[in-house]
């Protein structure tokens, strides 16, 4: 997502009630998952929470309504929201959680993109059931737009597009626009998982939005190498122990055509022979140099996949991982997330649009932590989250992200909250292995496809 320097003039105007909330009943201590559901007295109460209408309105610098503008309504603890403008310029949101943060992002061809965060608990007064903002858009005045197709001219989704300081990635038609302030001399480098990066300097000039055209990406030549990092620990078991539970994902991704190399020893010199790392749970601590060598790894243009685990798990480190997450602008949250049945599978059909969850219909998490962005506004998305009133075990109600991805120079990072979703064992007793679930197996395949 592009930052723009220029400063985005905002007014907000604001009025609700604020709702008392009632403690979530929730277990000291969680325990494994069970395919027995609790009984009703073990239920958690849902609070109360005080919903309310949102009206953004967006106008251009001459105060004028824009009409037809994509306005998102994002947050850590609820579902994303995508509304459009109408002919009066205003985006309606209807009964939205009032005791929540929300980034309000704002995009339209022509225009810089615009972010803007707004508590609503600290922002309300009483006795109102509204909220009313303004929004004024600022022109692109220098800039680059374009569209990245195959070599059979079908467009490119989820493309990153690296101009050596900010990442956007392709929409559904492979089209992708960067917007600047000034002239400048730009080397832009469009990178897609299983395609040949393209590179090209380019020099942009004021007041002018340089459409480059098409840019076409040719299929990798060489088999894709993904390597699974066993050196740190994961589950907290040494070396190949660790995989005892995961053959499957090996031998899907082979399937899939990939060659697998397991990691055992000295992950800083395998990493140049890599195209993806699927880090599994670790443990251990990642070294100075290694924490080094992964950011160089993802900003080349390469994919870091990071799995976790509910807090309490006693093989699994959140603050080791949280330090290799923590520069790609995600985090893990140090929590267990329960269904309101206390059972500890979290089954979702709640995901938001991104080429990473095309097609998949449904997932089955088996016990995760929470995984968030750091910071709203910034590169990063959720694109798939519990189901509304999953309750986390620090007293809080809402939709919470089960997987985080991150654009990082011409390079994708993946976390994913719960690692036992591609597991060989069968959680639930069913006689379906974990990853045979739902859709799991088809989202261990489009994690490292897209």
């Amino acid at each position: 997502m592009h930052k723009m320097n220029k400063p985005l003039l905002l007014a907000l105007f604001c009025s609700t009630v604020l709702g008392a909330c009632t403690p979530v009943a929730v277990p000291d201590q969680p325990s494994e998952p069970s395919p027995s559901a609790s009984s009703s007295s073990d239920q958690p109460s849902v609070p109360d929470v005080t919903r309310i209408d949102a009206q953004v309105m967006i106008v251009d610098a001459q105060d004028k309504p824009v009409a037809d503008v994509e306005v998102t309504l994002n947050s850590l603890s609820q579902a994303q929201r995508v509304e459009r403008t109408n002919s009066e310029g205003i985006a309606t949101f209807t009964q939205i959680p009032q005791n929540a943060e929300y980034q309000i992002e704002v995009q339209k061809t022509g225009f810089q993109k615009a972010s803007r965060t707004a508590d609503l608990a600290r922002l309300v007064t009483q006795n109102q059931r509204n909220v009313s903002l303004k929004i004024i858009l600022e022109p692109i005045l220098s800039g680059l737009s374009g569209q990245v197709l195959d070599a059979q001219s079908t467009p490119l989704a989820g493309a990153s597009v690296f101009d050596g300081t900010n990442t956007v990635e392709t929409d559904k038609d492979g089209r992708f626009t960067l917007g600047y302030n000034s002239a400048q001399t730009v080397t832009l480098r469009v990178k897609k998982t299983g395609y040949e990066a393209s590179s090209r300097q380019v020099q942009v000039a004021p007041g002018q939005v340089l459409n480059l055209g098409q840019v076409v990406l040719s299929k990798a030549a060489s088999q894709r190498v993904i390597g699974i990092d066993l050196t740190h620990n994961s589950f907290g078991l040494s070396g190949s122990n660790a995989l005892q539970n995961y053959q499957r994902v090996q031998s899907t991704l082979e399937a899939e055509g990939y060659k697998v190399q397991i990691i055992t020893a000295d992950l800083l010199n395998t990493l140049p022979s890599l195209d993806g790392l699927l880090v599994l749970s670790p443990q251990s601590t990642f070294s100075v140099e290694e924490k080094a060598a992964i950011q160089a790894f993802v900003l080349s243009g390469k994919k870091l996949v990071l799995t976790a685990e509910w807090a309490g798990f006693g093989g699994f480190s959140h603050a080791n991982a949280n330090q290799i997450l923590a520069p790609f602008n995600l985090e893990l949250g140090t929590d267990t997330l329960r269904a309101t049945d206390q059972s500890g599978f979290l089954s979702t059909t709640n995901f938001e649009a991104h080429p990473l969850v095309q097609g998949i219909q449904r997932l089955k998490f088996f016990q995760s932590a929470s995984v968030r962005l750091n910071q709203l506004g910034q590169p990063g998305a959720l694109p798939v989250r519990t189901e509304d009133n999953t309750f986390r075990i620090v007293n809080t109600v809402g939709a919470f992200g089960l997987i985080g991805v991150a654009p990082f120079g011409s390079g994708n990072v993946v976390v994913v909250g719960d690692s036992s979703l591609w597991s060989d064992e069968d959680s639930d007793g069913n006689q379906i292995a974990n990853l045979d679930e739902a859709d799991n197996r088809k989202l261990l395949s489009q994690i490292f496809s897209w």
